[in-house]
């Protein structure tokens, strides 16, 4: 019964770095990439023009 838990957990802990190793970029074109001027620090102002935040996207 302890090997076929072992092997089971073996299989379990195999494919999935199998499946890292061959899983292709999902986010790697150029539509996912369209947004990325928006990277960046940036400073929040109000209608009135005074600062009322910061902001950080990565």
């Amino acid at each position: 019964m302890l090997s076929i838990r072992w092997l089971f957990l073996v299989f379990i802990l195999f494919s999935g770095s199998v499946m890292a190793q061959t899983d292709s970029c999902p986010c790697c074109s150029e539509v996912h990439s369209a947004f990325d001027f928006w990277l960046g620090e940036w400073e929040v102002f109000n209608s009135e023009g005074a600062q009322v935040g910061t902001n950080k996207i990565v």
